[in-house]
């Protein structure tokens, strides 16, 4: 979804490659696949990936646990031992007090305009939670993180994506978790700025197949 998001907003998505083309022209981004480390130092593309995990979370369901037999404080409020708490991360994650009148909005600036460093850290805590925390953490939340930071600006560097339904890009249901199809798109290779990023033959030639190899060797690099 964050993928949609970006090829649907033509603003966000020049915002984006414009600091991957900057990486690129400082040889600070790898080739022929970025490195999950240099992914982590791009600021707008980490707003990106954290704006799309927080509008639509991995996970939607009430995600319940039992307070301890002893009882717990929540919210400076006792709650009896035994008692079944559960929380929806998918309304949590567009809360109005937290992320502003246009939490609805995919807008990747709320996270790098932001100068209240406690507010920022709250609400980077908040869209964390949708990997679950503690001991029901997922454990998965490392590789995925990993193919968010690889997928995405390789994605968007090496090709040009445009949805082809623009009133309905897809068909979905949310069963505790999303389920998409019919999200069809037209893929194109990307006219390069410079040569630096269609040096290795991963590039293709712009048909989906080859978008589909390289993705895959992205993640796997």
């Amino acid at each position: 979804m964050t993928l949609l998001h970006l090829i649907s907003s033509h603003t966000t998505l020049c915002k984006l490659l414009a600091e991957l083309q900057a990486a690129l022209d400082k040889k600070l981004i790898s080739r022929p696949i970025i490195r999950d480390s240099e992914a982590r130092q791009l600021p707008y593309l980490q707003a990106c990936i954290k704006e799309g995990l927080r509008l639509y979370p991995p996970v939607t369901g009430m995600l319940s646990k039992q307070v301890p037999p002893e009882g717990d404080m929540i919210d400076d409020k006792f709650v009896p031992g035994g008692t079944s708490i559960g929380w929806n991360s998918y309304g949590m994650q567009r809360q109005k007090d937290n992320f502003g009148l246009d939490a609805d909005v995919f807008r990747p600036e709320r996270w790098v305009d932001e100068k209240n460093e406690a507010k920022l850290q709250r609400v980077s805590d908040t869209v964390s939670l949708v990997f679950g925390a503690g001991r029901f953490g997922c454990l998965g939340k490392p590789v995925a993180m990993m193919e968010l930071n690889k997928i995405i600006p390789e994605a968007v560097l090496r090709y040009e994506w445009q949805t082809i339904n623009i009133e309905r890009p897809f068909e979905g249901v949310c069963i505790g978790f999303f389920l998409h199809e019919g999200m069809w798109v037209r893929v194109e290779e990307r006219k390069p700025h410079g040569q630096d990023f269609v040096d290795s033959p991963a590039v293709g030639n712009g048909r989906l197949s080859n978008g589909s190899a390289m993705l895959n060797d992205a993640v796997t690099a």
